[in-house]
């Protein structure tokens, strides 16, 4: 059932910026039919929105938040992790051969393959306008939202496909709920609608703080904090790298919380961390996340490390 939740997330890909509401009608109708209340936290949110006048021949997504011209070639690797590099560029992932978002930049920027690396022209013409997709994001609360003993939480949209990043700590998570329903008593589940991309800085995790600023009483409180992500492709495990929690769970007063946040994960390090997982970085943010990358062993061995913070 884990893989089934899987692939009808999957089949709302992107899940982002208005298209969002899709995959909040799937969570929570699944919610519904089985008879598990919930409540929700809406907050506004903005993400790109192109148009784009170029010469290129070959394919290529924007990954900026500034309008302006690319007319020179400046080619870096979107896995160093540097939204604040200052020169417009061309990016790419050098682990893949799909194109990959694994950086946004505040200077103009697109995302190409590898593989197309050497088809760029000479006499290279871009222009980017970016204008904001205003959107309302929707934060799930199910369970105990007084004085949760554990809160967990996750993140359900995604920049293109998504199954290890984050299809799979949903479904897991939803797996877990609706099989062990007394958890609700003394947990809150929260499932987040805009992690992966907003306009402020840092872009990332904006759903996490919007569930920080009503409910930092219960984060407060709660004796443990468990952000599951990016599960399924291999051997779960809990980190406590302070690091690796930080780039996770990137919330305002992230300094008085670490002590007590658990990241469940798949990923053998981030972007913060020299262990490179080259099986992870290589369909990061990228088509190539798909439903074949991921291993129920492994998921259900998630679902195990779950139930013992219950």
């Amino acid at each position: 059932m884990i893989l089934e939740i899987i692939r009808e997330l999957e089949k709302l890909n992107p899940r982002k910026g208005k298209r969002i509401e899709l995959a909040f009608r799937f969570l929570s109708n699944f919610l519904e039919n089985n008879e598990i209340s919930f409540e929700v936290q809406k907050f506004k949110n903005a993400i790109p929105d192109y148009k784009v006048k170029h010469n290129l021949e070959i394919e290529f997504i924007p990954n900026t938040f500034a309008s302006g011209k690319i007319e020179e070639f400046v080619i870096v690797s979107n896995l160093e992790k540097n939204e604040d590099f200052e020169l417009p560029n061309i990016n790419f992932n050098p682990l893949s051969n799909s194109i990959s978002l694994a950086t946004f930049y505040y200077v103009p920027s697109i995302a190409i393959s590898k593989k197309d690396l050497n088809k760029l022209p000479e006499n290279l013409k871009i222009k980017i306008k970016v204008k904001k997709e205003k959107f309302i994001a929707k934060n799930i609360l199910v369970g105990n939202v007084k004085n949760p003993k554990t809160i967990f939480i996750t993140h359900y949209d995604t920049l293109l496909n998504g199954a290890i990043d984050n299809s799979s700590g949903v479904a897991v998570l939803l797996y877990h709920i609706i099989h062990n329903k007394n958890s609700l008593e003394q947990n809150l589940f929260v499932f987040c609608g805009s992690d992966e991309l907003s306009f402020e800085k840092p872009y990332w995790c904006k759903g996490y703080r919007e569930f920080e600023k009503e409910y930092f009483d219960l984060l407060k409180k709660a004796r443990k904090i468990v952000v599951v992500d990016s599960i399924g492709h291999k051997k779960p495990k809990i980190e406590r790298r302070k690091e690796l929690l930080k780039e996770a769970f990137t919330i305002n007063n992230f300094e008085k919380l670490y002590k007590k946040v658990y990241l469940i994960t798949s990923v053998k390090g981030y972007f913060t961390i020299k262990e490179f997982d080259k099986e992870y970085l290589s369909v990061y943010h990228s088509y190539e996340d798909t439903i074949d990358k991921l291993n129920e062993k492994y998921l259900l061995e998630s679902l195990k490390i779950i139930r013992k913070f219950c």
